[in-house]
């Protein structure tokens, strides 16, 4: 594991979004990480040393459920899940796999989180 420093691992096919999201996180004092899909994620988690994760539920190949669901078998880490749906029905799924965030994403709609 390398470092102490504040590091956010984003993991998003979204290329406008994660650098938004990356500008915002590193004007505050992260390093930023980013993915485009979840095929490289234990190799990250192996390699870094993170504060949080931000995570996308629609990837390419492994959906974001998918991925969390890898994470949470040797990780604890604090996990933020971004939708662009209206409505997340993962209640039941959320408590058997540890408490996340989940956000709406705007991102289709063009308009973007902070502001």
């Amino acid at each position: 594991m390398t470092g102490m420093e504040n590091k956010v691992l984003i993991i998003d096919d979204d290329e406008k979004l994660c650098k938004l999201l990356k500008e915002y996180l590193e004007e505050n004092g992260f390093k930023v990480i980013a993915l485009a899909d979840g095929s490289d994620v234990k190799k990250t988690l192996q390699k870094e040393s993170l504060k949080m994760i931000i995570l996308d539920i629609m990837l390419p190949g492994k959906n974001g459920l998918e991925v969390l669901k890898e994470i949470r078998m040797d990780h604890t880490i604090p996990v933020i899940m971004l939708t662009a749906k209206e409505t997340i029905k993962t209640a039941m799924w959320d408590l058997k796999w540890g408490e996340i965030i989940t956000c709406q994403s705007h991102s289709t709609r063009g308009s973007y989180w902070p502001g």
